[in-house]
């Protein structure tokens, strides 16, 4: 995402620093800087994502990123957004630690 300085200041406050991370810019910005609901509705859940696995693991906000950077965790939440992210926050703190699990045990 390119945030530029006209853009709606309600995006930059409901959205978590973490948006901004560059694997998230393939989130398709729209219409001029306005998000299709879709778009948005997945935005939040990655974020919402990134929260409650930093704060289980007891790790900062740069920790988890990276940890969902190396093994793939973004684009698998993405990809299956439709199931997840109507689960409760333990499966899907759950499900993201058993991707992980299975991504180390295919770099091993």
């Amino acid at each position: 995402l390119k945030v530029k300085k006209n853009m709606n200041p309600i995006y930059e406050q409901k959205l978590s620093p973490l948006i901004f991370n560059n694997k998230l810019a393939r989130i398709q910005v729209k219409n001029k800087h306005i998000m299709s609901k879709r778009s948005l509705d997945i935005a939040y859940f990655l974020s919402f994502c990134i929260e409650q696995y930093k704060e289980a693991k007891q790790l900062s906000g740069a920790e988890a990123a990276k940890i969902f950077d190396k093994y793939g965790v973004l684009e698998y939440l993405e990809e299956h957004f439709e199931p997840l992210h109507s689960q409760s926050h333990q499966w899907i703190l759950e499900d993201i630690e058993e991707f992980i699990n299975l991504r180390k045990g295919e770099a091993a």
